[in-house]
């Protein structure tokens, strides 16, 4: 499950890629103040594209996305994502 991102980004080197696919890893959910609030971390690995990420291979950024959510979220993956979603505005769903 990720996400392809319809517009383009610099990676590390300053190249621009366009196509690339993302996908959320390493989620974990801790308790933030004030009480019953929560927040939602997550490790957001980006490919140059999604036959890159089927493929293993490296991926070329990576950097985290987080959230907040008054009581324990339901679904970590649908909260993450949409976090995703609103920093890569123009993407398609890759499920």
């Amino acid at each position: 499950m990720g996400i392809i991102i319809n517009s383009s980004i610099d990676d590390k080197r300053g190249v621009s890629l366009s196509e690339c696919y993302a996908r959320v890893t390493d989620i974990c959910v801790r308790r933030a103040p004030p009480e019953g609030e929560y927040e939602v971390i997550g490790k957001v690995q980006v490919f140059a594209n999604k036959s890159a990420r089927e493929t293993n291979k490296k991926i070329v950024m990576e950097h985290s996305v987080s959230a907040h959510t008054q009581g324990v979220p339901t679904n970590v993956y649908e909260t993450m994502y949409n976090e995703l979603k609103i920093m890569y505005p123009e993407y398609n769903d890759d499920i």
